[in-house]
């Protein structure tokens, strides 16, 4: 996978930092390129500066080996540009990396100059997002841009090293939640307004799916009037997951039956974490913004494809097109 002259060159790694910012799906979408620098060094610890709460999920799910909020002293001191953080900054076990890997929209040199001050041995800096005139994938824009390392894209599928342990701390929130059968999972929101599916669509959604297993909503900081708007819709009172740690969320999905859910955090989850996952497209790009993982579905009104895709309303995609993609998926029985 790397060049015999690379591993030479690279032999004596012990710690890699890499520094990732954005939302939840922002910094899942890494994952592939994170588990790519674990299968180039296997020995070396993998450290990930990043929003704390997606960075814990990665560590529970093996793919970091440590974790630094970036609105801690080092983020803000490679990031915010804070004097005062310089001295605590210097005391992070991620302060002087063999390697220090930033992708940034913008100044990432400056970045990577601040991280080789505090002592990181080598740096390496690429944008955050491709081109957008390319319609590349951000999971695997951020795989490439490892290439001059001498890095390729791991073999086979996307495997989480510590799923087993995923799946079991799972299995006990299902038993401590009280569900009896397997559980489908419905996220109504969203970071904007445009991309949520309507309530009624879940609603319906819902309904059909009662027959097959307990429905679960879940809720995140901003997502409480999405949720009461899909029980209202549904005459339903379906348990609803609100505002729950991310690492057991993401832990809940391990064993979960199916997850729907619009263009958000959630459902780039969902997919990482190998839950069968319908995430519902319109006004963003699935070619670039898709959800990735071994059993995911990015579904599209009807009337827009993959290869022509154009901004569309969410709206549009009927309840029954995610039965049909459930099916597909063989997480229901045809008909």
């Amino acid at each position: 996978m790397v060049k015999s002259s690379a591993r030479q060159a690279w032999a004596e790694v012990k710690m890699i930092g890499v520094l990732r910012l954005g939302a939840i799906g922002d910094t899942l979408l890494a994952a592939s390129a994170l588990l790519a620098l674990r299968c180039w060094q296997p020995t070396a610890r993998i450290g990930l500066v990043a929003r704390g709460d997606v960075g814990r999920v990665l560590h529970v799910c093996g793919v970091v080996d440590e974790v630094e909020d970036v609105d801690g002293p080092l983020g803000a001191w490679l990031v915010g540009a804070v004097g005062a953080a310089l001295p605590a900054a210097r005391l992070s076990p991620l302060a002087a990396p063999d390697l220090a890997v930033v992708w940034r929209r913008q100044g990432g040199e400056e970045v990577a100059g601040r991280w080789a001050t505090l002592g990181a041995r080598h740096t390496h800096q690429a944008p955050s997002l491709p081109p957008p005139e390319t319609r590349q994938h951000v999971a695997d824009h951020l795989l490439g841009t490892l290439a001059p390392l001498g890095i390729a894209r791991p073999p086979g599928p996307l495997a989480l090293p510590h799923r087993a342990a995923l799946v079991e701390r799972g299995r006990a929130i299902v038993v401590a939640r009280g569900l009896r059968r397997r559980a489908f999972v419905l996220h109504p929101g969203s970071g904007g307004p445009t991309k949520r599916w309507p309530p009624a669509s879940f609603a319906a959604l819902g309904r059909a799916l009662e027959q097959h297993g307990d429905v679960v909503l879940l809720g995140g900081p901003a997502d409480a009037e999405a949720v009461a708007a899909v029980l209202d819709a549904a005459g339903r009172a379906w348990p609803a997951l609100r505002q729950a740690p991310l690492a057991d969320v993401g832990a809940l999905l391990a064993v979960a039956a199916a997850y729907v859910g619009n263009d958000s955090g959630p459902s780039h989850l969902a997919a990482l974490v190998g839950c069968p996952t319908v995430a519902l497209y319109g006004p963003t790009d699935p070619a670039v913004w898709g959800a990735r993982g071994p059993r995911a579905r990015s579904l599209l009104p009807p009337g827009v494809d993959l290869a022509g895709w154009r901004p569309a309303a969410v709206a549009d995609i009927p309840p029954a097109a995610v039965l049909d993609a459930l099916r597909d998926l063989r997480i229901l029985a045809v008909p």
